[in-house]
């Protein structure tokens, strides 16, 4: 069970109001989010910096650029040896935030802060589900994919992968869109939200 908090800043006179944010506030868990949210990614993120390095795209999310800019600055290292550099600076500044603070909140796309007495906490959900779905998101969050050459089809919700009836990969692209529909849908609704 997960605990999400739409929070209000109030530093130096500055307000501002932040929609859902995951509560981490043991190291278990936070352990958990960052495999979850890495695994999730790293397809896109390397097809992303492979199509990048060969001017067919351009760098689209921020793991990509982390691990662009790290490549640039460093001795030629494989995409592999960046990707566990970059994740390993990401899990660091998160792990010690939370030793400093005890609770670190985490946007859908992956930013924290830690907690600190400028925080209010303004609406409180808890989630059963093991997947990490932020509550923001809708049906258009939703993405099928499928590996080149791949026989199965694989659903998000935003960056996570769905698992649904034990299940991560479906035999048709429907079948996948349907199961992350219906996942969706259940954490919209009363079946897996726990109201504080």
């Amino acid at each position: 069970m997960y605990t999400f908090q739409k929070v209000r800043l109030n530093h130096n006179a500055i307000i501002i109001n932040y929609d859902w944010m995951l509560v981490i506030d043991n190291m278990e868990d936070l352990i958990y989010y960052h495999k979850r949210m890495l695994n999730s990614k790293l397809s896109h993120v390397w097809d992303n910096l492979i199509k990048t390095k060969h001017g067919k795209s351009h760098i689209d999310n921020t793991l990509s650029l982390i691990i662009y800019y790290q490549n640039e600055a460093t001795e030629p290292k494989s995409i592999f040896e960046l990707t566990a550099i970059a994740s390993e600076k990401i899990f660091s500044a998160k792990a010690i935030a939370l030793q400093n603070t005890g609770k670190i909140y985490i946007n859908k796309n992956g930013g924290f802060f830690p907690h600190s007495k400028d925080i209010t906490i303004l609406e409180e959900i808890k989630i059963d589900n093991k997947n990490l779905i932020f509550p923001q998101y809708t049906e258009k969050d939703i993405k099928v994919k499928q590996w080149p050459d791949g026989k199965h089809w694989y659903a998000y919700v935003g960056d996570f992968q769905v698992e649904y009836d034990e299940e991560k990969k479906w035999n048709s692209k429907e079948r996948a869109y349907k199961c992350a529909k219906y996942f969706l849908y259940q954490i919209q609704n009363e079946q897996f939200k726990i109201k504080e």
